[in-house]
């Protein structure tokens, strides 16, 4: 059981969320579709993904225009410098929120959000990732960070999503292998 956890944690660092490339509208259609929002509150943090957590990629100010290209919980994905980025909905007025296609995060913002809990503490049944998690509490509760719903323990996770090849794992697939 031991190594069985121990693996899962290992292979969290190789882990994205399956096909969900495809689901960024951003990646299929280049710059060209989005809303257009404006920002209300001066200097709102514009972070790296949906996560007061994440990284700050940089700040815009009251009244300045964005361009909204998807929806991931409380947070619009907008493009920033030809890149995606986050920010918080409480910061932005939109026209038509309706129209916003729900998107889910790319593997390398799963992966960067995760390794910002390097050195949480390992608390066996854990499933909190400041205080102490353990690793199906750490991959489940990370997933849920980008809105992908996986269960609480190993043995459930494993059955959890695609049955896929070891020759078509992608960044943030998990392998119990």
């Amino acid at each position: 059981m031991k190594r069985i956890l121990l693996i899962m944690c290992f292979c969290f660092l190789f882990m994205t969320a399956t096909n969900a490339a495809e689901l960024n509208p951003n990646r299929i259609f280049g710059n060209s579709i989005g809303l257009s929002g404006s920002v209300t509150a001066n200097l709102v943090n514009v972070r790296a993904y949906p996560s007061i957590n994440a990284n700050i990629v940089t700040q815009v100010e009251d009244n300045d225009s964005i361009k909204i290209i998807g929806k991931n919980n409380d947070w619009y994905q907008i493009n920033h410098d030809n890149d995606t980025a986050w920010i918080h909905e409480a910061f932005v007025e939109v026209g038509n929120v309706d129209l916003i296609p729900k998107v889910l995060a790319n593997g390398e913002e799963v992966i960067q959000y995760g390794l910002t809990f390097i050195g949480t503490p390992y608390i066996w049944g854990g499933n909190n990732l400041t205080i102490g998690v353990d690793c199906s509490g750490f991959i489940q509760q990370l997933y849920d960070t980008f809105d992908i719903e996986i269960s609480r323990v190993s043995y459930q996770q494993a059955d959890d999503g695609e049955t896929i090849s070891k020759d078509e794992l992608q960044t943030g697939d998990v392998s119990g292998v």
